[in-house]
């Protein structure tokens, strides 16, 4: 006999308030071709309304997120980067090397300028 769950308030309230923000965030006036990086649970909302939704097509994902990674992304592109999550304790030296500027509610995400004289 199959029996499905039944989703929990909870877990409702958790999937639409996801819904929300990728809804939010992708709709923003990102630069096309940009990237977003991120942990794999921050990307993969991004990547369920990129390929299941067709919501902006145009953008990267870069994963995993480090700082090789964001690097070589920005050398070869020339595209800006936006953070989709927050750093937790990885890269810790991006800060260092670049400026980070808030976007909208992506809170923790910032579009990725090298600081002058940052090598």
């Amino acid at each position: 006999l199959w029996r499905a769950e039944i989703p929990t308030s909870a877990a409702r309230t958790q999937s639409q308030s996801i819904h929300s923000y990728w809804s939010e965030v992708l709709a923003y006036p990102l630069e096309e071709d940009s990237a977003l990086t991120g942990h794999w649970g921050d990307l993969t909302a991004f990547w369920y309304f990129q390929h299941g939704e067709g919501m902006r097509p145009d953008l990267w994902a870069i994963f995993p997120p480090n700082t090789p990674q964001i690097e070589a992304w920005l050398a070869e592109s020339g595209r800006p980067v936006y953070l989709a999550g927050p750093l937790l304790d990885w890269s810790p030296e991006l800060s260092e090397r670049y400026s980070l500027t808030p976007w909208g509610i992506l809170g923790g995400a910032s579009a990725l300028q090298r600081r002058p004289g940052c090598h």
